[in-house]
């Protein structure tokens, strides 16, 4: 599984990013791509992942210290 994740949210979870060029091969859980979206709460936001060969969308609640 890869994970490609904005800098705000690696910021925000406090990871350090790691390149990765290697490409999958094969099916699930494949490559995902990971960013916020804002809920319109003030300190509330949504964590949007968003697998690149399906673009099935799964969407997890949080909570962000910005």
């Amino acid at each position: 599984m890869i994970i490609r994740a904005t800098a705000k949210t690696l910021n925000i979870a406090r990871i350090t990013p790691l390149k990765n060029l290697a490409e999958i091969e094969g099916s699930l859980p494949g490559e995902w791509y990971v960013s916020l979206v804002p809920t319109g709460r003030k300190g509330v936001s949504a964590i949007h992942y968003a697998d690149k060969p399906t673009m099935l969308s799964v969407f997890n609640m949080g909570y962000s210290h910005n």
